[in-house]
């Protein structure tokens, strides 16, 4: 029995009466830290959150919350551990954000149903966590995807459990919405100690977010570590490996690979250099020191880009004039 932790599993089998999705799965989710669940469509992902929160019996293996067997929760007690941010409800859809927040202390509460001032103390605090508090009053119907769920997490914290878990909260929304909501999850799981597991798709967001990394390859196989562990034993190259996909590990981020159609050497510093290094990778250019065609980058009042070859030297004032240039050339 390990109490440190929010969530321990061990020799887990997930799956179906018809089939196994995974099987001797290790799990180990800590307090007070974030845990990203990544993998590719239809490998299980959905299938080890259902089991862990107790929609979905194990097929073998224990699974333990907070030192306890899951097995031995009542469901009321188990209400009162562990909260789930799934699909909005169609009924929320008629409710304002207030009343939203306010099923959260539904495990909490007398026959009767009456809020008291406990109850509404923490739905208030739960709001003002996520800042959803300016529009406690409004329908939910008339929140932006990005608003929702945020008025979903507020939900969770006035549960007040110890365990989150978060099926692609950020699934339909916005670039910025989507880093919003990672980083409030990781600053939630740091402020109240809680261990928060979320399925995503936002592989680059997760590593940088994430305390720790639970990767599902498509045979059903899971490894856990930090980020920069499993990028380091090259867990994460593996389970994502694919034709024309390549892992840079100086930026973090996945790329498609391409047969470099020339060589190019690229003179400079600062920005200019780094995101001109980056635009001549994209078209193709395999950048080397000593190449023959040599790109220099000016910076004087104005940035400026000099491309000599074959002894004659052509200026431009722009990237994309650069690899028009090129193109020209029959560089590319």
């Amino acid at each position: 029995m390990n109490t440190e932790l929010a969530i321990f599993a061990s020799d887990l089998s997930v799956g179906y009466s018809s089939r196994t999705v995974a099987q001797n799965l290790q799990l180990h989710l800590k307090k007070g830290s974030l845990t990203c669940l990544l993998g590719a469509n239809g490998c299980g992902k959905s299938t080890i959150l259902k089991t862990l929160s107790g929609n979905l019996r194990p097929l073998h293996g224990k699974i333990e919350l907070l030192g306890k067997e899951l097995k031995s929760y009542h469901s009321s007690d188990l209400a009162r551990t562990i909260s789930i941010v799934s699909g909005l409800p169609d009924l929320s859809r008629i409710m304002t954000v207030y009343e939203l927040v306010a099923l959260g202390r539904t495990p909490y509460l007398s026959w009767t149903g009456k809020l008291e001032q406990a109850d509404r103390t923490l739905i208030e605090e739960a709001m003002r966590m996520v800042d959803v508090e300016p529009w406690k009053n409004r329908s939910v119907q008339q929140l932006s995807d990005g608003e929702r769920q945020r008025a979903m997490i507020a939900r969770a914290l006035a549960q007040d459990t110890e365990i989150i878990l978060l099926d692609e909260p950020t699934a339909h929304l916005d670039l910025f919405n989507r880093m919003s909501l990672l980083y409030l999850l990781s600053d939630l799981a740091k402020k109240k100690n809680k261990g928060i597991l979320v399925i995503t798709h936002e592989l680059e967001l997760a590593l940088k977010l994430a305390d720790q990394v639970w990767l599902l390859d498509s045979a059903g196989k899971l490894s856990e570590g930090s980020p920069e562990d499993l990028i380091l034993n090259g867990a994460l190259q593996q389970t994502f490996k694919s034709p024309g996909l390549a892992f840079d590990h100086s930026s973090g981020a996945f790329t498609f690979s391409k047969q470099p159609s020339s060589e190019i050497s690229v003179e400079g510093s600062g920005k200019a250099f780094i995101w001109t290094k980056r635009a001549m990778k994209r078209v193709g250019c395999k950048i080397v020191p000593s190449a023959k065609i040599r790109l220099k980058i000016v910076e004087e009042k104005n940035i400026s880009w000099i491309v000599d070859h074959e002894g004659q030297s052509h200026y431009a004032k722009t990237i994309e004039e650069v690899i028009l240039q090129l193109s020209a050339l029959k560089i590319l």
